[in-house]
């Protein structure tokens, strides 16, 4: 069979691949703005570098290290691969073109880009959990480790704004939603609010400016963990609607039927 055989089925397809792409409800849009807004302050050490300009009371020395950006940048950066990978392999789920030659994986299974996302994922915590850690002197002269909880919660956040970015992807191309993402939310929406009412002491400490990029960063998530608070309020919203709807429905649809039952025994 020619080329020009095939090109004139291969387009209904595409058009019929777009026309199932739905209309997303308020929830899901909400989640999605969410998702790039959690995203963005992910990126920032809004937890490690907020605690560590918090605790380290004196200069790097003998007992107080310097911030360790390579960890988390390396570890950020397998993240961000893995939630890559997974779009990818999403999007063609969906029907569209592949754009790396890892978007290919999805043709091979389709839970192979996950599978490669959580083996991503997974090497970065590991890595944030081998790293040697990074220890500060306090004011009352005590030597403590202040990066790698901080970190893995930082990775962590960033797993689940780029998980729940292609979560809305695939629901908007047919799939199911799940109203547990805004839920998971809410763990680092009140981190951010409880790094922001703890950063006042990383002003008067030696790393002031790793203080106000990790404030940036806490405020950006708190953001994102606040819209997705309202987010899954609103969901409850339309559920409560929708069940409601359903409820007068059905009482209708028993009402015409008694009503059609009268009819037959008075004739």
């Amino acid at each position: 069979m020619s080329d020009e055989e095939t090109k004139p089925e291969t387009a209904p397809r595409s058009r019929q691949q777009d026309s199932a792409k739905r209309e997303l409800e308020t929830a899901p849009l909400m989640l999605r703005k969410a998702s790039y807004i959690l995203l963005a302050g992910a990126l920032l050490p809004f937890f490690s570098g907020l605690m560590y300009a918090a605790n380290a009371k004196h200069e790097v020395g003998d007992l107080t290290q310097a911030f360790d950006w390579k960890t988390l940048i390396i570890a950020k950066a397998l993240v961000l691969l893995g939630g890559w990978v997974l779009y990818e392999c999403v999007q063609v789920r969906a029907g569209t073109k592949p754009k790396s030659v890892l978007a290919g994986l999805a043709k091979v299974h389709s839970m192979a880009g996950l599978g490669v996302a959580l083996l991503l994922w997974i090497g970065a915590l590991v890595f944030v959990f081998l790293s040697p850690g990074v220890y500060v002197e306090t004011t009352a002269g005590v030597t403590k480790e202040y990066f790698k909880f901080g970190a893995v919660a930082e990775v962590m956040t960033l797993m689940l704004a780029l998980y729940s970015i292609a979560h809305i992807f695939e629901y908007e191309h047919g799939g199911k939603f799940n109203p547990m993402f805004p839920l998971l939310m809410i763990g680092p929406g009140l981190a951010g609010i409880l790094n922001l009412l703890g950063s006042f002491s990383a002003f008067s400490n030696p790393s002031k400016m790793l203080g106000v990029i990790a404030l940036a960063g806490g405020i950006i998530v708190a953001a994102g963990g606040g819209l997705a608070i309202y987010t899954m309020y609103m969901s409850f919203k339309e559920a409560k609607v929708q069940g409601e709807l359903k409820k007068a429905a059905m009482r209708e649809h028993r009402m015409a039927e008694r009503a059609g039952k009268r009819k037959s025994n008075r004739s």
